[in-house]
């Protein structure tokens, strides 16, 4: 049975047919979530935690396509965790975030924020082949030969979709941002 009758069965209700997805793409949810947090416990974590807030929203939602939200769900929750770890180190290396940074001023920290929002929304614009590239190269930081046999792809696609995705992460963020003109960027 194909995904998309699948998450259709479980919106009406037939919580079974949610098992059966879970059971395909389990290991590859949890494979992701590993390869992000290198940790087994914390991955564990997040492909359960994943799998609960995508049922949740095929609960409100049919027109789910499974796999790449279910990716995406798993990549945020990994980045959450990731930021969590970082401010945790902080915490117990005894700095905090703003120590050192006589500079720093509400209007700078807004613009920042600002800033990183707008690349978030950027990258959920990409297609999610894209999202996965980058994600898996930029936060894992994975060597591009590592994500090739992680998504089971040859390297010159890996390499191409990396390039392609920089670029189009790049003009999403200058859309998004108000630097292109008429939805064209100068890049371009």
């Amino acid at each position: 049975m194909q995904d998309k009758e699948l998450v259709a069965l479980c919106h009406q209700g037939q919580t079974a047919e949610y098992a059966l997805l879970v059971e395909r793409y389990q290991r590859l949810i949890f494979g992701l979530a590993l390869q992000l947090l290198k940790s087994r416990e914390e991955a564990e974590d997040a492909t359960q935690e994943a799998f609960i807030r995508v049922y949740q929203q095929i609960e409100k939602n049919s027109n789910i396509d499974f796999l790449p939200y279910a990716k995406r769900v798993v990549a945020n929750l990994c980045l959450d965790r990731l930021r969590r770890r970082q401010i945790e180190a902080n915490y117990v290396a005894g700095t905090h975030p703003t120590e050192g940074i006589e500079h720093r001023t509400p209007e700078r920290t807004i613009l920042e924020q600002d800033e990183k929002q707008a690349l978030r929304r950027a990258l959920a614009s990409l297609q999610p082949m894209y999202q996965e590239v980058l994600l898996l190269c930029y936060v894992a930081e994975l060597p591009y030969q590592q994500i090739a046999d992680r998504l089971q792809l040859p390297l010159s696609v890996v390499k191409n979709r990396i390039y392609r995705g920089k670029r189009l992460l790049k003009d999403a963020y200058l859309q998004k941002q108000g630097g292109c003109e008429d939805g064209l960027c100068a890049s371009k």
